[in-house]
C-alpha cells in the first residue's frame, strides 16, 4: 500500500508541475463567460496574449443590445476571467460600463449609443449630465474616474506637470539640445553652439535621440546621441562626410534611414551599434521600406521627392472607411486621426473602432502602447486609456516651430 501512495503521490506531483509549465509558458488563451449584472447578461470574450514580455487582455463586454471593446496591458500572471464585476449606467440614448478587474487593478469607461462607441471623455461633451452620473455611481464603489491636472512646475519659461510623467520622460527641442522633464527630473541638455530652430536634422531610434552637428558647414561628420533613459549625451564621430541637405526616411527595427541628396546615397544607421551603412548610392538602388517589406527605388526617387516611410498600412475595413485618416500602428491596436477626430481599434476587433477624443487642432501626433501623444497649440498633451486627457506642458514656443519639437520615452527606473 505504501508503494501504491508513493505512485500516486509521486503522479500528482508530475502533473502539478506539468500545469505550472503550462500555465507560465503559454502565450495565449481566448475564453467566453458570462456576468449578470441587475438582471442584465453580459457575454465576456476575453483574449490574452503574451508577447514581447508584454502581457496584453482583449475584452469584449456585450449586453443584449451593445457591445464594448477593452484592452489592458496588465500581468494578471496570465490569470483567465478577470472581469469579476460591471458597473453599467445609461439613460434613453446612451449606455456606458465600467469592467471591475481581479485584484482592483486600474480600468476605465466605454459607452456607445445607437451608432458609436466611445471614451469617456467623449462622453464629458456629448451629456454631461450622464457623466456625472457616471461618476457618482463610480464614487460609490470608491472609485475616482476623473484625474486631475497635478500643480503645474515652471522651468526656463516653460510649464510642465510632474505628475502626468510619473512613468515617461518628455523631452522638448529647445533649438540648442533638449529640456528633459520627469515627475522629479528638469534638465536643460546643450550641445549645439548656434541656435537650430528647424529641427530636421534629429530623429528617436530605440531611445536614443540622435541629432547631427549643425554647427558644422555644409556637410557633417558628427551626431550627437542622447540616451534618453538617463539624459547622458555623447558625440559620434563618423567617417563620412553627409550634407545639410539631407532628410530622415523613418525608422525600422531600431535603424534609422537618411538620405543625402547632395550626394545621392541613402544611409542605415544604427546608433546603438555606432555604425552607419551606405546602402544606396548614384551606381545601386536605393531602399524603401513600404509597411510591410523592403522594396528597390531608383535613387533618384529619393531625391526628387521626400520619400517617408509610412506610419503604419491600413487595414482593409480603414482604407474603406476611413480613406482620409493618418493610420498609426502599435502591438495590439491602430489609432486614426480622421480630421479631427481620434479613434483606436483593436486588432482583434478590427471593424470596431472606438472614438476618443474630439480635437481641432491635433498636431504632431506620436503613439505607444499605453497612450496618445499629441500639439494642441502651445501645449503637449497625453490620452490615456484610463488616466484620461492630461497636459504634460506648455511651451510658447511650439505656437511657431511644432515640428519635431518633443518625444516621449518610458520610464525604465
Amino acid at each position: 500500500m505504501k508503494k501504491i501512495a508513493k505512485r500516486i503521490l509521486l503522479v500528482m506531483i508530475v502533473i502539478l508541475v506539468l500545469q505550472l509549465i503550462l500555465h507560465y509558458t503559454k502565450k495565449e488563451h481566448h475564453v467566453d463567460y458570462t456576468l449578470m449584472v441587475d438582471d442584465q447578461k453580459y457575454e465576456i470574450t476575453e483574449m490574452f496574449s503574451y508577447d514581447h514580455q508584454q502581457s496584453v487582455y482583449t475584452l469584449s463586454l456585450a449586453n443584449q443590445k451593445k457591445t464594448f471593446h477593452f484592452q489592458f496591458l496588465e500581468d494578471y500572471h496570465k490569470q483567465s476571467k478577470v472581469v469579476e464585476d460591471i458597473i453599467a449606467v445609461s439613460n434613453d440614448d446612451i449606455s456606458c460600463v465600467y469592467p471591475i478587474l481581479k485584484d482592483n487593478r486600474a480600468s476605465y469607461v466605454r459607452c456607445r449609443d445607437q451608432e458609436n462607441e466611445f471614451s469617456y471623455t467623449v462622453l464629458q461633451d456629448k451629456d454631461p449630465q450622464l457623466a456625472d452620473k457616471v461618476v457618482e455611481s463610480l464614487k460609490e464603489q470608491k472609485i475616482d474616474v476623473v484625474t486631475e491636472s497635478s500643480s503645474p512646475k515652471t522651468y526656463e519659461g516653460l510649464t510642465y506637470y510632474p505628475t502626468a510623467l510619473d512613468d515617461i520622460i518628455l523631452s522638448i527641442w529647445n533649438y540648442r539640445g533638449l529640456y528633459y522633464l520627469g515627475a522629479e527630473q528638469e534638465e536643460n541638455i546643450t550641445f549645439l553652439q548656434a541656435d537650430q530652430y528647424e529641427n530636421q536634422y534629429s530623429i528617436v531610434v530605440n531611445d536614443i535621440y540622435l541629432t547631427a552637428n549643425t554647427d558644422q558647414q555644409h556637410d557633417f561628420n558628427e551626431w550627437y546621441c542622447t540616451d534618453l533613459e538617463n539624459g547622458t549625451t555623447k558625440t559620434w564621430k563618423i567617417d563620412q562626410e553627409i550634407s545639410f541637405d539631407s532628410y530622415f526616411l523613418g525608422v525600422v527595427e531600431d535603424k534609422a534611414y537618411l538620405f543625402d541628396r547632395d550626394n545621392l546615397v541613402e544611409y542605415e544607421i544604427d546608433p546603438k551599434a555606432r555604425k552607419i551603412t551606405a546602402i544606396g548610392d548614384s551606381k545601386k538602388n536605393g531602399k524603401y521600406y513600404d509597411g510591410s517589406k523592403w522594396v528597390e527605388r531608383n535613387i533618384y526617387d529619393f531625391k526628387n521627392e521626400e520619400l517617408l516611410f509610412p506610419q503604419a498600412i491600413a487595414t482593409d475595413y480603414i482604407k474603406e472607411n476611413y480613406s482620409d485618416a493618418t493610420v498609426y500602428e502599435v502591438e495590439d491596436a491602430y489609432f486614426l486621426v480622421d480630421n479631427r477626430d481620434l479613434y483606436v481599434i483593436y486588432k482583434q476587433f478590427d471593424t470596431d473602432p472606438i472614438l476618443l477624443l474630439n480635437n481641432d487642432n491635433m498636431q504632431q501626433v506620436q503613439v505607444s502602447d499605453q497612450a496618445i501623444y499629441f500639439i494642441d497649440q502651445d501645449t503637449i498633451y497625453a490620452y490615456h486609456m484610463i488616466k484620461g486627457l492630461e497636459k504634460l506642458a506648455t511651451v510658447r514656443e511650439i505656437q511657431f516651430n511644432a515640428d519635431n519639437i518633443y518625444t516621449i520615452a518610458d520610464r525604465t527606473t
